[in-house]
């Protein structure tokens, strides 16, 4: 993740060529959260979280809103899916 977070400042520069790969490393993240264990599924959504967090700002810095909002709804539900786990 901290390899990730540096290379966010490259990626600021032209975003329609590094969208790709971002959207790679949120389905890569999404898929560890469902394949890791209970006890670490925590740090995965925190680093996915900051992932989507970090994609919506260089989003919105590129003025491509649509992506950015994207990255809001994702963070929502699993906002949402998380307090439903917490409610059963």
């Amino acid at each position: 993740m901290h390899k990730w977070k540096k290379q966010f400042a490259i990626m600021e520069n032209d975003f329609e060529f590094v969208e790709p790969t971002l959207a790679l490393r949120t389905v890569l993240l999404q898929t560890l959260l469902e394949k890791s264990e209970p006890n670490k599924q925590i740090q995965v959504l925190q680093g996915l979280v900051g992932h989507l967090q970090s994609q919506a700002e260089i989003a919105r810095n590129a003025k491509h809103y649509q992506v950015g909002s994207l990255n809001f709804v994702i963070l929502l539900a699993y906002s949402i899916g998380k307090k439903n786990k917490i409610n059963s």
